[in-house]
C-alpha cells in the first residue's frame, strides 16, 4: 500500500494549476458545423489504462504538474487489476491519490506503445481528461453516449433493459448513496438527438459489457455493428455524421492482461482507414480509455457529484484540422465528446454534464483558420508484431473452460504456500524448453489442458519469504519465445513469514459475502506464524480504511483467530484486504468484495425438487427488509410470477410463496423483491438456481438437487510489490 501523503506537494502544485485554469476552462467554444468544417465524428473507446500509465513521461508532459514518470509496464501484464466502483473510490481517496494496487504503479513506454505516442506527437492530447464515473465500463460507456450513467455504477454481463427481473445493477445517485435496481436507464442521447435532427450514426462493437444500447431505453432495441465494419464503411465512403466504436474482440481491447499490440493494431486499422478515404478531410476521430483499469494516476479527478469524475485517462485529437502536437490541459470528460458533437452539429444539450460550464467541449484541440488547406497531413500508422506464442492465462478464456485468472496463483501467501505458475503456449510445435523462471532459476513447466493449438502449462512451487520475481522462457523447432515480451519481469508473489487463510466474510442467515444493512458482519481471518510471532498490527482495511482486528482464539504457532464486526457498512459494494505486520514490516494481503443490502432473502427454495408436467410446484423465499415489499416474484426461465404473502413481517422476516406448473425439461429459477427505492435478487444478480427437473407424463421421475451458483470468494489477484 502507498504511504499517505506520498507525492502531496505535487497534488498541491496540480490543484493549483487546475484553479487558475478555471477561467478558460469554463468559456463556452460554441461553432456551428460551417465553421468547424466536421461533418463526421468518430469516437474510439478502449479499456483501462490512466493518463500517467501511458502519457505521464511524453515530451511536454514530463517534468510539468501533468507527468510523472513511473517504472516501466511489462507487456503483457501479469493478470487484469482490481478497477471496481469501492476500489476507484478508495484508491482515489478524496484526492490523496495513495491507495492503488502498486502493481498498477507502472508504465508503458514509448517502445511499447509507439503508435500512440506517434498520434500524440503529430495532433492532439489531453492531459486533463478524465473518465466520468469512479468504477469500471459499462457506466463509462454509457456516458460516451449520454454524458452520465443513468445511474449505473458497475459492470456485470447483464442484458440491460431487456434482463429478467433477477438481474440486478448497483446503482450510484449524485449524491454518492448505492442501492441495487434493474439494469435500464430512461435518459437522452446523443443518438437520439441525432436521430431527431435527420443525422446519421452507428455504434459499432458487440461485445456485451463494451455495449451501451441496452441499458438506455429509447436505444435498447437498436443493434450494434461489428467493430469491424467501421472499416468497409469508410472505404465505401459510408460513415455516418458520428461513430461510436468499441472492440468486439478481447484481445484488440487493450484490458489488461492483453498486450497492446493488437489494441493499437485496431486504433490503426480504423484511423488508417479513414485516412484513406475521402471522408478524411472532414473528419475529427476522438480515441479515450474507458477507465483507470486499477493503474495509478496521480492527478486527483474533480468532484463533479457523488459519481466521479474518476481518474484520469489519454484522450487523442486525430484530424487534418487538430493542432498538431497541441496538448490540452481543459478539464475534460466523457460527457465533452456529447459537447463537442451538440457544437458541431448544432444539437441541443442533454442537460447533463455536457451542460456544465467546467466541461471541456473540444474545440481547442482544433484550427479552423485555414478552410483552404488542412493543416494537418495524414500520419498512415504501420501495423505492429508482436510475438503471441506465450500469452497470459485470461486471454485463452474462449478456448478453455475455467482458465487460472492469473500468471500466478495465489499472488501472495506465506511459509508453505504452493504457488501456481501459469501461461499459455499457442504453437503447434512441442517445446524443448518450458520454463518458468523464478528470481532467476529456471523451473521446468508441465503441459495440461489443450484446446485449438493452445496449451496450458503450469509448475508449483514453494518460495522463501519476502518478493520475488519471474519470467516465462519457451523454446522449439529452434525458434524461442520470452514472456513479457518487453523483457520487463513480473513482480510477485509475495511470501510473508507468516500466512492468513480461513478468511470469511458472514451476517447471520445470508449467503457469504452478503450482509444486511444495520445488521451485523463480521470478517474472519486466520494468522498462523512457524516463529510463534504475536502480531503487532492486525488490521481489515474496508474501501481503503483500516479497521483493527480482535484475536479471539488461537495461539500464534498454532493459528490466531482474528474478526472485525460492524453494523454500520454502508449499502452497496465494498472491498477489503488485510494489513498485518509481525515485527519483520507491514504485509498487505489480497482483496475482497461483498455486498450490503438492505433486503436480503433468506431460505430460498422449490418443492419438490422434481415431478411432471402435473405437478404443483412451490416456490418460496424468506423476505426481509425495512418494509414489506412492493413487489415479490419468482423468476422461472427469465419470466416473473408473483408471489403471495403467507406469514411473517419484514422485521422478522416474511414468507412469500408461488405454485406454478411447468413443462417437461431442466429449468432455473431465481426471486426478486423490490420496496420502490431497492431491489434484490435470490442467489445475488445475475446468477439462478439450476437442476429443477421435470418429467413427461408417463415417463419415471426425475431426481434432482438444487444448485446456487457458486459464490465467488477468492480474491482479486493482487500483488503489493
Amino acid at each position: 500500500m502507498l504511504k499517505r501523503n506520498r507525492r502531496k506537494s505535487l497534488i498541491i502544485a496540480v490543484l493549483l494549476l487546475l484553479i487558475c485554469a478555471g477561467g478558460v476552462i469554463g468559456q463556452k467554444r460554441a461553432a456551428s458545423a460551417q465553421a468547424t468544417l466536421i461533418k463526421h465524428v468518430v469516437v474510439i473507446m478502449e479499456e483501462n489504462h490512466t493518463f500517467d500509465n501511458f502519457f505521464g513521461d511524453f515530451p511536454g508532459v514530463a517534468g510539468t504538474p501533468s507527468g510523472l514518470t513511473e517504472p516501466a509496464a511489462p507487456n503483457p501484464m501479469a493478470h487484469d487489476l482490481n478497477h471496481s466502483g469501492p476500489r476507484a473510490i478508495a484508491a482515489i481517496g478524496g484526492g490523496a491519490m495513495d491507495e492503488f494496487d502498486p502493481l498498477g504503479e507502472v508504465q508503458y513506454k514509448n517502445s511499447v506503445i509507439p503508435t500512440y505516442w506517434a498520434y500524440a506527437k503529430h495532433y492532439g492530447l489531453g492531459a486533463s481528461f478524465f473518465s466520468d464515473a469512479e468504477t469500471n465500463s459499462t457506466p463509462n460507456h454509457i456516458a460516451m453516449l449520454a454524458a452520465q450513467a443513468g445511474g449505473d455504477f458497475g459492470t456485470l454481463f447483464v442484458h440491460g433493459c431487456k434482463a429478467p427481473l433477477n438481474q440486478l445493477m448497483l446503482n450510484r445517485g449524485t449524491d454518492g448513496d448505492e442501492s441495487y435496481s434493474a439494469p435500464c436507464y430512461n435518459i437522452n442521447s446523443i443518438p437520439k438527438e441525432l436521430t431527431n435532427a435527420g443525422l446519421s450514426w452507428k455504434f459499432y462493437g458487440e461485445a456485451e459489457e463494451w455495449n451501451p444500447l441496452p441499458f438506455i431505453e429509447p436505444l435498447s432495441s437498436t443493434p450494434a455493428h461489428p467493430s469491424t465494419q467501421i472499416i468497409t464503411d469508410a472505404e465505401k465512403n459510408q460513415l455516418p455524421a458520428v461513430s461510436f466504436v468499441t472492440p468486439t474482440r478481447y484481445v484488440d481491447s487493450d484490458h489488461p492482461p492483453q498486450p497492446t499490440q493488437p489494441a493499437q493494431n485496431f486504433v490503426a486499422s480504423i484511423v488508417n482507414s479513414i485516412m484513406d478515404s475521402p471522408a478524411w478531410s472532414s473528419t475529427a476521430i476522438l480515441v479515450t480509455w474507458d477507465d483507470f483499469g486499477g493503474f495509478y494516476d496521480h492527478v486527483p479527478p474533480p468532484q463533479v457529484d457523488g459519481r466521479g469524475l474518476g481518474p484520469r485517462v489519454p484522450l487523442l485529437v486525430i484530424s487534418p484540422w487538430a493542432k498538431p502536437g497541441y496538448i490540452s490541459t481543459q478539464q475534460g470528460e466523457f460527457a465533452s465528446f456529447d459537447k463537442f458533437i451538440e457544437e458541431n452539429f448544432g444539437l441541443p444539450s442533454l442537460g447533463a454534464r455536457d451542460s456544465l460550464a467546467a466541461t471541456s467541449d473540444l474545440m481547442d484541440f482544433f484550427d479552423f483558420s485555414n478552410p483552404s488547406q488542412p493543416p494537418n497531413t495524414k500520419l498512415i500508422e504501420p501495423v505492429l508484431s508482436y510475438p503471441s506464442v506465450l500469452i497470459p492465462p485470461d486471454d485463452a478464456r474462449v478456448a478453455f473452460r475455467s482458465p487460472p485468472k492469473s500468471t500466478v496463483l495465489p499472488p501472495q501467501g506465506g511459509p508453505g504456500t504452493k504457488f501456481t505458475y501459469t501461461v499459455i503456449y499457442n504453437n503447434t510445435a512441442v517445446p524443448s524448453v518450458h520454463n518458468v523462471v523464478i528470481d532467476g532459476n529456471a523451473l521446468t513447466m508441465k503441459a495440461g489442458q489443450a484446446k485449438d493449438g493452445e496449451t496450458i502449462y503450469q509448475a508449483a512451487t514453494t518460495l522463501s519469504p519476502g518478493t520475488h520475481t519471474y519470467r516465462f522462457d519457451f523454446s522449439a523447432a529452434g525458434q524461442s519465445w520470452k514472456m513479457p515480451y518487453n523483457n520487463v519481469l513480473y513482480s510477485g508473489p509475495v511470501v510473508a513469514p507468516f500466512s492468513l487463510n480461513g478468511i470469511s466474510v458472514n451476517s447471520p442467515g445470508n449467503a457469504a459475502g452478503i450482509g444486511q444493512l444495520g445488521q451485523p458482519f463480521t470478517v474472519r481471518v486466520k494468522y498462523t506464524s512457524p516463529s510463534g510471532a504475536t502480531p503487532t498490527t492486525a488490521n481489515v482495511v474496508i474501501d481503503g480504511v483500516p479497521h483493527a482486528m480482535t484475536g479471539v482464539s488461537g495461539s500464534p504457532a498454532k493459528g490466531i483467530v482474528y474478526k472485525y464486526t460492524t453494523s454500520s457498512e454502508a449499502e452497496g459494494d465494498h472491498y477489503f484486504q488485510f494489513e498485518f505486520n509481525d515485527g519483520s514490516g507491514l504485509q498487505d494481503f489480497q482483496e475482497y468484495g461483498y455486498s450490503i443490502t438492505p433486503i436480503v432473502m433468506q431460505h430460498s427454495q422449490v418443492s419438490p425438487t422434481s415431478g411432471t408436467p402435473s405437478t404443483g410446484f412451490t416456490f418460496s423465499t424468506v423476505y426481509f427488509g425495512p418494509e414489506m415489499p412492493a413487489q415479490a416474484d419468482v423468476v422461472v426461465d427469465g419470466k416473473a410470477h408473483p408471489m403471495t404473502d403467507v406469514s411473517g413481517d419484514a422485521a422478522s422476516g416474511a414468507t412469500y410463496s408461488a405454485q406454478l406448473t411447468l413443462a417437461a425439461g431442466r429449468h432455473n429459477f431465481a426471486f426478486y423483491a423490490t420496496d420502490g427505492p431497492d431491489a434484490w435478487s435470490a442467489p445475488h444478480t445475475p446468477g439462478v438456481y439450476t437442476g429443477l427437473t421435470v418429467t413427461a407424463n408417463g415417463k419415471p421421475p426425475g431426481h434432482a438437487r438444487i444448485t446456487a451458483p457458486p459464490l465467488d470468494t477468492s480474491p482479486y489477484p493482487y500483488d503489493p510489490s
